[in-house]
């Protein structure tokens, strides 16, 4: 740059050639490419602008060995090195993963394709049953597998407590609607006792059956159609053992009407 600013200041006081200016000036321009490709490969290799900076001005200190730096924050999950090896550019040295937000992988059934779309809520659940955590639709396959005549949808999982395992197996429920209902309850609360379904309501002389009318459910809630004192305490954990009793107490000659 020096050598090009003293020629131009020599070309405009006439001093020297013009052809011998744009010479000059022609080599400057090439050098200033060149330093502009540099500094992109520096910056490729991780180098922030003031390590560049520092390369250019100091040039006495060796750069033979410098930090690798990744350009996302996670965890590293892999090392590809071994000490003393030479690494080229095209070397994975590295596995970096964003494990605190998942990418979950779903399958589709072509009655279900056309529900699905972005956005929707997805809860998703450990094979084991021991967890469940909740995500949101952020992509759908336009296109089906031609083998397995299933669609693909995403979904992006929060994990910040790592309780879900990269490629782990899970299974998954997406909510295409929701509709809110006056009462509701778990579907293990209903059983049928004589022929009706039925809800266990615990009051002052006990458990009592009470026949109730269904309406929408989905996998684990099914609507009560119908009146229910405000504030009833439905028992859900011991529905089955309960009806048990009272079938076993009705086989004794007990009764039980409702």
């Amino acid at each position: 740059q020096a050598v090009f600013e003293s020629e131009k200041s020599l070309n405009e006081k006439q001093y020297t050639p013009q052809r011998e200016y744009l010479k000059v000036k022609c080599d400057y321009e090439e050098a200033q490419v060149e330093v502009t490709v540099a500094r992109q490969k520096l910056q490729g290799l991780g180098l922030s602008d003031e390590e560049i900076e520092e390369v250019v001005t100091n040039t006495d200190k060796p750069y033979s060995l410098y930090p690798l730096k990744s350009p996302i924050d996670g965890t590293n999950i892999k090392v590809s090195l071994t000490v003393g090896e030479l690494v080229g550019s095209s070397k994975e040295a590295f596995l970096i993963s964003d494990i605190d937000n998942l990418h979950v992988e779903l399958t589709v059934s072509p009655k279900d394709r056309q529900r699905v779309k972005l956005g929707q809520r997805c809860i998703v659940s450990a094979i084991n049953g021991c967890f469940e955590g909740e995500g949101v639709i952020d992509s759908v396959s336009p296109t089906m597998d031609k083998k397995t005549r299933l669609g693909k949808a995403r979904c992006r999982l929060p994990n910040e407590e790592r309780l879900w395992i990269p490629g782990n197996y899970i299974s998954a429920r997406i909510i295409t609607s929701e509709k809110m209902v006056p009462l509701a309850v778990a579907k293990e609360a209903v059983k049928n006792y004589e022929g009706c379904s039925v809800i266990f309501v615990r009051n002052s002389e006990g458990i009592e059956a009470k026949e109730v009318c269904l309406g929408r459910s989905d996998n684990r809630y099914v609507e009560i159609l119908g009146d229910l004192e405000e504030g009833a305490q439905i028992v859900t954990g011991n529905a089955f053992l309960i009806k048990a009793q009272m079938t076993q107490s009705e086989g004794g000659g007990g009764g039980h009407h409702h």
